[in-house]
């Protein structure tokens, strides 16, 4: 993309070689952004990437939310279309020579009683999946999905509870709560409510379902001031919120969100001056607003 480009060059000039989803995206890049591609060739292709990246950041979030985690998920997003566009033939040859690669670290990492599950779960995930996953990941959760379908079998707790894990990342200013369970009705709408309920905010949210009908849900949540979530008390009453959801259809979020809100003290006064302590997405100052909070499902009537 320039901003200098000869206007003169026609379309069908500047844009030839592309297919009609990499014009339109290139057009519209054009337009919001006041430039023009210059005529088509690998690097050009790259450049409208990078481009539309740019663009999609700048409406996605603001300046001020801005961290090194997301500059770090923008650039691997532009790297892998960049080589996707570049070659799509080696592009898919190389994926597949990188997925088998992964399989085979996946089971050097776990004992050999694993080798079925594995198999499995490299069928059945899908692609973005492996994707947004690295092999440490990969390996704990296919020990979470062990631990839900052991469960399931031996009926040693109630057969719909999900398996969950929580991990804390002071480093990226985030807690990671992974779950396993089978899918279902409004099955996202249950996990935003049971966070709702402490409260948590929701960062991310990356949802796989499986083709046996088992889906991995990874959600990044920090607590209303912005840090990661520690307490183990908030985890306890995340999961035992989320089981009883699950287990009985009529569960209403309503009045436990209610009650996390009246813990929250809106204002504390003291030595003149004045403490806030946001407990809903619009009380909460401008560079935190780009972090939706948990939604309770109340209002997500359509979501799985």
């Amino acid at each position: 993309m320039t901003g200098s480009a000869d206007s003169s060059v026609p379309d069908s000039d500047r844009l030839a070689g592309l297919d009609e989803g990499e014009v339109a995206a290139c057009l519209i890049a054009e337009r919001v952004l006041g430039c023009r591609a210059l005529p088509w060739d690998r690097a050009g292709r790259q450049g409208a990437v990078d481009a539309m990246l740019t663009l999609a950041d700048g409406q996605g979030t603001s300046a001020e939310a801005w961290s090194d985690w997301k500059e770090s998920l923008v650039w691997q997003l532009f790297h892998e279309t960049s080589r996707y566009l570049a070659d799509r033939k080696s592009y898919d040859e190389q994926t597949r020579i990188e997925r088998q690669s992964l399989q085979a670290a996946v089971s050097e990492n776990l004992s050999p009683d694993y080798a079925e599950e594995i198999e499995a779960h490299f069928e059945f995930m899908p692609d973005h999946y492996f994707r947004a996953s690295d092999l440490p990941e990969i390996v704990e959760h296919l020990k979470l999905f062990r631990s839900f379908l052991e469960n399931v079998s031996t009926g040693r707790e109630l057969p719909l509870a999900p398996a969950i894990k929580w991990k804390v990342v002071p480093e990226q200013g985030h807690t990671v709560m992974t779950f396993c369970t089978w899918e279902r009705e409004r099955l996202l709408a249950k996990v935003a409510g049971s966070f709702s309920v402490v409260p948590l905010n929701i960062l991310s949210a990356d949802v796989f379902p499986r083709g046996d009908n088992v889906v991995l849900g990874v959600f990044r949540v920090c607590d209303m001031n912005a840090r990661p979530a520690t307490d183990p008390r908030d985890f306890t009453l995340v999961e035992q919120t989320l089981r009883r959801a699950l287990e009985d259809e009529s569960f209403h979020f309503q009045p436990l969100i209610e009650k996390a809100k009246r813990k929250l003290p809106k204002f504390i006064h003291g030595g003149g001056n004045v403490t806030k302590t946001f407990a809903t997405p619009l009380e909460r100052p401008k560079e935190l607003r780009s972090l939706p909070a948990a939604t309770p499902p109340e209002t997500e009537a359509g979501i799985r």
